[in-house]
């Protein structure tokens, strides 16, 4: 625990957003600004739709393969329901919690991940249907 308040006390003058092992408030000071700057503790949950004009609703529609023989096609649902916020770069991506712009694979009612693609922020840093 030492170590961590140290590394903590040495980064605390340096514009960078440390990680909840540093003790400390939940925003972090911009060296340059000095306005806080939001940091993640717990990431609140997605709304369900329907989205406001800039959010994406991830409810993809899933269909095949099937035989030709076998009659209809056999269908579902993909995604979480939720409203997701669309970008362009990790600029655009306003919650804390979610903070990278990436690429979101859709099957777009067919049967491959990556009929159509869709960039949203995420927590996670995974890029769908790079190519």
């Amino acid at each position: 625990m030492r170590r961590s308040r140290s590394l903590c006390a040495l980064l605390a003058g340096i514009a960078i957003t440390v990680s909840t092992a540093c003790s400390g408030p939940a925003t972090d000071r911009d060296a340059a600004s000095d306005a806080p700057t939001p940091t993640c503790e717990t990431p609140a949950p997605l709304e369900m739709g329907p989205c406001d004009d800039g959010y994406f609703l991830y409810d993809d529609p899933i269909c095949g393969p099937w035989p030709p023989d076998a009659g209809p096609p056999m269908c579902g649902e993909a995604g979480d329901g939720r409203c997701h916020q669309e970008c362009r770069t990790d600029a655009d991506c306003t919650d804390p919690c979610r903070p990278l712009c990436r690429r979101l694979g859709l099957f777009n009612g067919g049967d491959f991940n990556c009929n159509r693609v869709i960039t949203i922020c995420r927590a996670e840093d995974i890029d769908h249907c790079v190519w």
